[in-house]
């Protein structure tokens, strides 16, 4: 039996157990990750939490609904073995009523294929396996990248370590000033959620420094049990002839290959960032994501909100 909990009634020591033992164990369904980007969550759970499925959620303008907040990659319906089809469609028919709109990423162990085809669509995202020795992962790169890897050698460039505050001004005085749709609150949300994974050994803050000791670029990786998230990355624009990003990704590949380890670039749907991701010689793949809004009266509220989100 699928029932609807409450934040309060959620076991945390149970949640965690299934997720860890679930077929695709994850620290973004961590209970105190969850409680943190979204205080207050709920969730739907069969049985002696057998499987689970996390519902962060939002009100707005008196509308409920289920939302995947920044920087979580992965959530969806957690069990062992990896729920079938039927069972996915069953969580589905079990989401409240109340919840008008969902917006929920969900893995690659849920099988969408009961699911009316107007409920998900498929997002892509680029991975990368690291279980082979450098030279033959260097051997599937991209001419275009290994052009960028070579004039970045000539800067002198040097990794360091850096703040996980420190990436994101590079992002906001780069990148974030192109329109990408973030607040000063999800900007300081990506800080406590990095902090939260470092205190527990689970991210590495990578930073690349020219020959002036300056700090060009940055990135920060997430470890995720047999996979590493590049989560969140920014560089100087003013010093793009550096190539530093590519000197970044090219390095913490070096450093890893021979892992049993996948490198998932967490993206992207822009033709040219996922250019680059597979110029490093990552595979594309997809993963489904519920999208749907319950009532049409709805639609338009949704649609202006999201509007205004961005």
């Amino acid at each position: 039996m699928i029932r609807f909990y409450q934040h309060n009634e959620i076991d945390s020591i149970q949640w965690n157990r299934c997720i860890e033992h679930s077929s695709f164990p994850t620290v973004f369904a961590d209970y105190d990750l969850l409680s943190l980007v979204s205080p207050g969550w709920c969730a739907l759970i069969e049985g002696d939490y057998e499987a689970v499925m996390p519902l962060p959620s939002r009100r707005k303008w008196g509308v409920s609904y289920v939302f995947t907040p920044f920087f979580i990659s992965r959530l969806g319906l957690f069990a062992a073995p990896a729920p079938s089809a039927e069972k996915m469609l069953e969580f589905v028919k079990a989401l409240p009523q109340h919840y008008r709109q969902c917006d929920l990423c969900l893995n690659t162990d849920n099988d969408v294929s009961m699911l009316s085809s107007d409920s998900y669509m498929m997002m892509v995202s680029h991975g990368l396996d690291l279980n082979f020795s450098y030279e033959a992962l260097q051997a599937n790169y991209a001419e275009n990248a290994r052009r960028n890897i070579k004039a970045a050698d000539k800067f002198a460039l040097s990794l360091t370590t850096a703040e996980i505050s420190q990436i994101v001004d590079l992002f906001v005085h780069n990148r974030g000033k192109q329109g990408v749709g973030f607040k000063k609150a999800d900007y300081e949300m990506l800080v406590s959620m990095v902090d939260f994974w470092n205190q527990r050994n689970l991210v590495d803050l990578v930073g690349v420094k020219d020959e002036n000791g300056k700090l060009i670029a940055g990135a920060c990786f997430l470890k995720d049990h047999q996979r590493r998230w590049f989560l969140f990355s920014g560089r100087d624009n003013a010093e793009s002839d550096k190539r530093a990003m590519f000197y970044l990704i090219d390095e913490y590949i070096k450093q890893h290959a021979g892992a049993n380890l996948i490198l998932d670039f967490n993206g992207s749907m822009n033709p040219n960032v996922a250019r680059f991701y597979a110029g490093f010689g990552a595979q594309r793949y997809e993963f489904p994501v519920l999208d749907y809004t319950r009532n049409s009266f709805w639609a338009p509220l949704i649609r202006c909100y999201r509007r205004w989100r961005s």
